[in-house]
């Protein structure tokens, strides 16, 4: 049972506990009180073990309600195979752009049998799957894969988010395949009627079916233009590479500031730097840059830019 899932559902038979053994020695009936409490016990040891749990190994739980779900009798097969296929192919990419950087717009997946999540068990109540990796050895540290499906939670969390903000910041950082597979599952799930929730680590998230015909509408009506060949000349006014992210004031304009993130190859790069001698600190100089540039418009012009920092290529003399 995923974790989440099994401390919800020790969370509630302590709460059930606590009240059936406070009502036993109300009633005078210690043989029970005691009972009750030696199993709350158990219960709550069972919670703290838990609770210092780290899971190591991708694991999801995805429960679908609304029009292709009958109570928790059944679900359209139709729709759980592409509701799950679609998933899994979002899964996929994201995994894909975190091992080998941006996908092409078309091919093969690499490392695609890497990525192939398992069906092992089926929940009732809204009717829903447990997925969890392949790979059936006990991992000391956690995996790729279990990374990319956190990543895959928190895009799908901020496509959907009712802010308009969010929503580009995340459709900026997703490469377009990545977000192309992203649309393609809102859309299952939104013509369908359906509602979802998705369980992921200690992540708890549902989506209405308004909310998804929202980020079905907005991800079909959004386009990303990139460009990966933008150089600036300018102050770098900050730099924190283990955040990734950065602070550039482009010559020429004082009043404007670009704020963005690192590519993580540039960002290891800093990283690795700070610790040779001699470490001349860019920050406060000025360079000719070179910036991935990702434009999010929408269908009523609306557009915002966001800026990836690819390479110092020249220190230039501060300007006088």
């Amino acid at each position: 049972m995923l974790k989440k899932l099994k401390q919800d559902s020790l969370q509630a038979e302590a709460s059930s506990l606590e009240s059936l053994a406070a009502k036993a020695r109300r009633v005078g009936d210690i043989v029970a009180a005691r009972q009750l409490s030696k199993r709350l016990d158990r219960v709550r040891h069972e919670l703290t073990d838990l609770g210092v749990e780290g899971a190591t190994s991708a694991s999801v739980g995805i429960f679908f309600s609304g029009a292709p779900v009958l109570g928790s009798k059944g679900i359209k097969s139709e729709f759980a195979g592409h509701a799950l296929e679609n998933f899994q192919d979002l899964v996929s990419k994201h995994f894909a752009t975190m091992e080998r950087g941006d996908l092409g717009e078309r091919g093969p997946v690499p490392v695609r049998p890497a990525t192939d999540l398992m069906v092992t068990d089926v929940v009732r109540g809204s009717f829903g799957f447990v997925l969890e990796e392949a790979d059936e050895q006990q991992q000391a540290i956690r995996t790729a894969l279990a990374d990319a499906l956190q990543g895959v939670t928190v895009l799908v969390t901020n496509l959907a988010s009712p802010q308009i903000e969010v929503f580009d910041e995340a459709a900026a950082e997703a490469s377009p395949r990545v977000l192309a597979a992203a649309r393609k599952f809102f859309k299952t799930l939104a013509d369908a009627g359906a509602a979802v929730r998705i369980v992921e680590g200690d992540r708890d998230q549902q989506f209405s079916v308004e909310t998804l015909r929202r980020a079905r509408d907005r991800a079909e009506e959004t386009e990303v233009t990139e460009r990966d060949d933008v150089e600036l000349t300018g102050r770098l006014a900050g730099l924190t590479p283990h955040g990734r992210r950065f602070d550039f004031e482009p010559r020429g304009d004082a009043n404007q500031v670009i704020s963005g993130t690192i590519a993580r190859e540039v960002a290891q790069a800093f990283i690795d730097q700070l610790n040779l001698p001699g470490f001349d600190d860019p920050i406060g100089k000025t360079w000719r840059a070179r910036f991935r540039v990702r434009e999010v418009t929408h269908r009523n012009g609306n557009s915002r830019r966001f800026y990836t920092l690819l390479g110092l290529l020249e220190q230039l003399a501060n300007p006088a």
